[in-house]
């Protein structure tokens, strides 16, 4: 039980530093403002749409892997191996399902969705971002016109607080990534290491399995 925790203290302690690191002052200081309020009534409402993906998603992983279809087997080592090691197994999906299990919980709580100052954060076609504590709405989302990208970047931003992790490479089903075919579903061996492993893979980044975009893009895949 020591262990346990001793590693969910230093998940947590490394994700902070981590965050406090790479995000600029603006959006350390999480200055919101006050207008645009039917948008964060809108983000709300999607909700449920993210609630059913993840629902659909569980349904999947709870069968394990030797009971999903080779379809739902194809979608899972196309996004969590990019590389194709074959390092999927029944732990591996047992894994992946709690995790989601607890993105499914932080979706359920209350979530402090606000309006995002238009800052370093805001950049690009950025729908989100979050601090950990709360998600924050950029300027681009009353552009946006694809609901499903609105869902799957909330869950995304989800992944983050549940699971207290910062982003890998990103996926993109439309072109190559030599950055993310790199990636593996554990990561390097030495983030097997009790208690440390946790810093290292912070300090790496080169696993899906701690990696949001993963999460979000099989929920929405999956339930397609």
């Amino acid at each position: 039980m020591r262990k346990k925790i001793s590693s969910q203290v230093i998940t947590i302690l490394c994700s902070l530093i981590i965050l406090q690191s790479i995000l600029p002052t603006s959006a350390k200081a999480a200055i919101v403002t006050t207008d645009n309020t039917g948008v964060v009534q809108e983000v709300h409402n999607l909700i449920p749409t993210a609630i059913q993906e993840i629902d659909n998603t569980i349904a999947t992983l709870s069968k394990g892997w030797s009971g999903m279809t080779s379809a739902e087997q194809e979608h899972l080592s196309k996004i969590y191996d990019p590389g194709h090691t074959g390092q999927i197994d029944e732990k591996y999906v047992e894994t992946i399902l709690n995790n989601y299990l607890k993105i499914r919980r932080k979706l359920n709580d209350d979530l402090t969705i606000e309006n995002g100052e238009n800052n370093n954060m805001c950049i690009g076609q950025r729908l989100y971002y979050t601090d950990f504590i709360k998600i924050y709405v950029c300027p681009y989302y009353l552009t946006e016109q694809r609901e499903e990208r609105k869902v799957r970047t909330l869950i995304h931003e989800t992944t983050h607080m549940a699971l207290l992790v910062v982003d890998r490479p990103y996926y993109d089903p439309k072109s190559y990534s030599s950055r993310y075919n790199a990636l593996t579903p554990q990561g390097s061996w030495v983030t097997q290491i009790p208690v440390f492993g946790h810093l290292i893979r912070e300090i790496a980044h080169n696993d899906t399995l701690y990696h949001p975009d993963t999460y979000a893009w099989f929920a929405t895949e999956i339930s397609k």
